[in-house]
């Protein structure tokens, strides 16, 4: 009731297929990195997402992030020379981060093809919309 103390962190959930090697053994398990304010809802500052991808994966490989929002994760991957799928329900998520990814210079692959992500729609993405909003 009332008051409660004001959370200064956020956990992270990290998962990983077989044993992997780490980069840099000398990252502590808090990264501090200022909130973004003014941005998408719980958008999470890229800075984090790079310190993690480069940490524990080679370039080339693939992040995959299946709740994307606002796409920090993404833009970390790709500025980080990893490549990158991602999902979300929400419309205007895929939007802001199909913009992101653009910005970042990320193309688009399918059925190994490279074009740029603004000439495929959102169904060749492989984002998805909510039930019957034409996502395909």
């Amino acid at each position: 009731m009332g008051y409660h103390y004001r959370a200064r962190y956020e956990c992270i959930l990290f998962f990983e297929k077989g044993k992997r090697k780490l980069h840099n053994l000398g990252i502590a398990d808090i990264l501090e990195a200022p909130r973004i304010s003014g941005g998408y809802p719980a958008e999470k500052p890229v800075v984090v997402s790079q310190t993690l991808i480069t940490q524990s994966t080679e370039p080339g490989a693939l992040v995959i992030d299946p709740f994307m929002g606002s796409g920090s994760v993404g833009v970390a991957a790709v500025t980080s020379g990893r490549m990158f799928a991602g999902n979300d329900l929400c419309l205007e998520a895929v939007d802001i981060t199909r913009d992101r990814l653009r910005g970042a210079g990320a193309i688009e692959l399918i059925a190994g093809a490279a074009a740029p992500v603004d000439s495929i729609s959102q169904g060749q993405l492989g984002l998805a919309g909510p039930a019957g909003g034409g996502a395909g």
